[in-house]
């Protein structure tokens, strides 16, 4: 199954439990998952580097309930903020992993658990859930391990 189509399928999955949450898109690209399986009252934040951003905004631009950050993932300042919402915040992680270099990696996993404290581990719960997928770099494209749902501890 293509690893865009289950995100596609745990985002929605979540919504439907936290209709008015706010979902983080961690490394966007030009991904097109709001138009996909936005719920119509969700909040979305999407983040990539500026010049990825930069991009995007040539093909889509920021709506209402959809903003598009120039930040770089490792930076602590997007996270403080979003922390400051009061919302349920899911975020999505694909195809991010392969572009950190492992110390990166721990980094961005550390400064959700920081910013967003006191986590349950169970699915589902509020306040964050991570959905990402792994891949060696030095296998890439194919040879991923999959998409993984983490709740943070």
């Amino acid at each position: 199954m293509p690893r865009a189509l289950l995100f596609d399928r745990w985002v929605p999955d979540f919504l439907s439990a936290h209709p008015d949450t706010t979902v983080v898109e961690i490394g966007t690209g030009l991904n097109t998952r709001h138009e996909r399986v936005d719920n119509g009252r969700s909040r979305w934040h999407e983040l990539d580097l500026p010049g990825v951003i930069d991009l995007r905004r040539h093909f889509s631009a920021d709506i209402l309930r959809r903003t598009v950050i120039a930040v770089s993932v490792t930076d602590r300042a997007w996270a403080a903020e979003m922390a400051s919402h009061p919302r349920v915040h899911p975020f999505v992680a694909e195809a991010v992993q392969a572009h950190l270099y492992g110390p990166d990696v721990r980094r961005v996993i550390d400064l959700l658990a920081d910013c967003f404290p006191g986590v349950p581990c169970r699915p589902w719960t509020p306040p964050a859930l991570v959905f990402f997928d792994t891949e060696d770099q030095k296998r890439r494209p194919r040879q991923g391990r999959g998409p993984y749902a983490l709740v943070l501890p």
